[in-house]
């Protein structure tokens, strides 16, 4: 306990501001990752002719976040923080619903 009080003592501003760019960096290549999944997601979505949004799915999601978050980060901001994240999911797979029909009718 006495340790962990002076590593909190020895951190300063700037170095918990450098852990949390360190964090977010992480954060962003994971969103990078999720997102190129999404798109693969969506290709497979337009060859089988399967609807854009699968409500079980998220549901499944939703459901997941309310079991693992609520320590440091609320429910709710995890929630809003998720809805955006299948929103944007959604947008990818939109696209790349487009894009695919668009090779289809040029290959024609």
């Amino acid at each position: 306990m006495v340790a962990a009080f002076l590593f909190l003592e020895i951190m300063d501003l700037s170095d918990w501001r450098n852990e949390i760019d360190g964090i977010d960096a992480d954060v962003l290549r994971l969103l990078e990752r999720r997102a190129a999944i999404v798109s693969k997601i969506g290709r497979l979505k337009a060859r089988r002719n399967l609807p854009l949004i699968d409500e079980e799915r998220e549901r499944q999601i939703f459901n997941r976040i309310k079991i693992n978050a609520g320590s440091a980060l609320s429910i709710e901001a995890a929630t809003c923080i998720f809805q955006c994240i299948i929103e944007e999911s959604r947008r990818i797979q939109i696209e790349t619903r487009t894009e695919n029909a668009q090779e289809n009718s040029n290959s024609r």
